[in-house]
């Protein structure tokens, strides 16, 4: 074998990858994942299967029109959007002005301030009432939410005016 042969196998070009979508055009949905490379954006140029998660996330709440793709890519990854999302200073709050609640929870679930404020505040936005100003009230709590993104978001919470402990139970 000569060097020249030697130089030929060693040199074997890439696959170009494949091309995005067409702009103006519908994405097909049995797009192969693994194939797709990302058209715009942080992630232009990187294949769907590579973006994370936050990214693809964005991508479904701007309802982009690859957002079907990073939701068949979510899935295929096993993860799922949340319901709901509590913020930092929703957490800051809870654990200054409703920690009681908490502990008196904690001794019952075992949950730590962040679980138990993501399955209250659940609560809270799917059965709580409506109370002044926009809030929501449920187990002697008001509950501040912003529902104007894909999924609410808890922004505050308060304990309510001459609400008890008991409420709570």
């Amino acid at each position: 074998m000569t060097e020249a042969d030697l130089n030929a196998e060693r040199v074997t070009p890439r696959p170009a990858p494949p091309a995005p979508f067409a702009p103006g055009r519908a994405p097909d949905p049995d797009q192969d994942l693994h194939a797709f490379v990302m058209p715009f954006g942080r992630h232009k140029g990187v294949r769907l299967v590579r973006v994370p998660v936050s990214y693809l996330t964005w991508m479904i709440g701007a309802k982009i029109q690859h957002a079907a793709l990073a939701e068949r890519e979510l899935a295929r990854r096993g993860t799922t959007l949340p319901t709901l999302e509590v913020s930092g200073h929703a957490i800051d709050r809870a654990s200054i002005y409703c920690r009681h609640f908490w502990h008196e929870d904690r001794k019952r679930t075992g949950e730590g301030i962040h679980a138990w404020l993501c399955r209250v505040a659940r609560e809270a936005f799917d059965k709580g009432e409506n109370g002044p100003e926009g809030k929501t009230l449920w187990a002697g709590m008001k509950f501040a939410f912003s529902d104007d993104t894909v999924w609410p978001v808890l922004l505050t919470v308060r304990p309510a005016k001459g609400k008890s402990l008991d409420a709570h139970k």
